[in-house]
């Protein structure tokens, strides 16, 4: 028996149980099984008379990440402008994303601020000016092994699911900022401050 795997699992399960992802909740079943519905709907005050412009940044410090957010993106059913940023260049990877999203612009930056700093550049960029609705993606990973790299990986799926999981995710978020001028930015409710699980 390998007892230092044993603890590492037994921390990274208490690391994911203190953010509501014990191991028989429904949190972390639904991620697991890749599907997360989000709170119902609710019906916009006014009906939009254009589609709204929207714009899908995702930065990719690691390229291997693309196939999940390609499959996920390709499920939203919607028209989008993607902005991928990177902090290598990658001839393979431009390649492909380009042959599933045409148009879509691909920026080297330096790796400094995480996924912040490329963000914030191409905001300062006017990259985003034309879009009514902006959403914001990160191939975030933690570590490469223990329990930092399983809350990273579960951090990260939550985050997307959540996001962009489903066409129905996206057009209730959609909805949400239709029907109230109120709201400014939408984010995973499950890692929401504080929470049942967090004070």
């Amino acid at each position: 028996i390998d007892l230092s795997g044993q603890l590492t699992a037994i921390a990274a399960l208490g690391s994911l149980a203190g953010w509501g992802f014990g191991t028989a909740s429904d949190n972390l079943q639904k991620t697991l099984s890749r599907h997360f519905d989000g709170p119902p709907a609710e019906a916009p005050e006014r009906r939009p008379t254009v589609e709204p412009k929207i714009a899908v940044a995702l930065h990719l410090h690691y390229p291997d990440l693309w196939p999940e957010f390609e499959a996920l993106l390709e499920a939203t059913g919607r028209q989008f402008q993607l902005f991928l940023t990177l902090t290598q260049p990658d001839a393979a990877l431009a390649q492909r994303v380009q042959a599933r999203f045409p148009g879509a612009e691909i920026t080297v930056y330096e790796n400094r601020g995480r996924d912040v700093g490329p963000f914030i550049q191409l905001l300062r960029e006017g990259k985003f000016d034309p879009f009514d609705l902006i959403c914001k993606l990160h191939g975030k990973k933690s570590g490469q092994s223990g329990p930092r790299m399983v809350l990273g990986e579960i951090w990260r799926q939550v985050s997307a699911f959540d996001l962009i999981g489903s066409r129905g995710v996206v057009d209730r978020i959609i909805a949400e900022f239709e029907r109230s001028p109120e709201p400014q930015m939408i984010g995973s409710r499950r890692f929401r401050l504080p929470n049942e699980w967090k004070g």
